[in-house]
């Protein structure tokens, strides 16, 4: 069998409708993507802190592929980076009655 010689089906009514609905709904769609574009163009590009991240995630999408970035860290100004792990610092009379404790442990077993 010939591939010249296949006849397709003529459609119903109802199918026509339907193509013309799927047509309608994908010229809508391009409609609405390119107000939506021209929107977000239009829009203040934010913050000095928030340009930094796109600006940093940005550098990361256009880096070569023999560059690994494998994790992106970003921290604000005077932090440290891979994370900051702190103790609630302790009162003042507890820190003595650790201090006094200490000097004595050291004392009793001569290294003081």
């Amino acid at each position: 069998m010939s591939e010249a010689k296949i006849v397709l089906p003529a459609l119903t009514s109802a199918q026509l409708t339907i193509l013309w609905c799927v047509l309608a709904s994908a010229v809508v769609s391009l409609a609405y993507g390119w107000w939506l574009v021209q929107v977000v163009l239009k829009a203040d590009p934010g913050p000095k802190s928030m340009t930094d991240v796109a600006d940093a995630i940005a550098f990361a999408i256009a880096a070569p592929i023999a560059v690994n970035i494998g994790h992106l860290e970003i921290t604000p100004t005077l932090q440290v980076p891979g994370g900051l792990s702190t103790a609630k610092p302790a009162s003042e009379s507890a820190s003595a009655v650790q201090r006094a404790d200490c000097s004595s442990s050291k004392a009793t077993s001569g290294l003081a």
